[in-house]
């Protein structure tokens, strides 16, 4: 039996007792794949997608049909196989936490106005009588 990484073994039971999704007659033939969706601002897109033709030109070895997705899913299996071979979570997990500070959460920008008062101005209108 493999070694147990999580003190309440929650990956061991998802695979022994599934899901509580109920299983239908097409759920047999369909992938059991989950999706991720990434959101990254536009110019960081680009970044990445520069970097990987630039890894293209550079390197020979590098494989021509090499995508940004490609390296994000290299790079997500590389970060599950280190936690699998036993990575320290007093080190991971406070790297993860201001990594999403970092990089995820989005800086709240104040904006302070100050004006010099000077004073109320009132206008009088006048209406005739009939």
């Amino acid at each position: 039996m493999k070694k147990s990484y999580s003190q309440f073994n929650l990956l061991s039971n998802k695979l022994v007792y599934g899901t509580k999704e109920k299983k239908g007659f097409f759920d047999f033939f369909l992938p059991k794949y989950r999706y991720l969706q990434i959101e990254v601002p536009y110019y960081e897109f680009l970044r990445g997608e520069v970097f990987v033709e630039d890894m293209k030109d550079l390197f020979e070895e590098a494989p021509q049909n090499l995508t940004l997705y490609h390296l994000i899913a290299l790079l997500y299996f590389d970060f599950l196989e280190q936690v699998k071979k036993g990575a320290k979570y007093e080190q991971l997990c406070p790297f993860l936490i201001s990594s999403k500070k970092k990089f995820l959460e989005r800086p709240m920008i104040e904006k302070r106005v100050s004006r010099r008062f000077t004073g109320v101005r009132y206008s009088c209108m006048t209406f005739p009588h009939t």
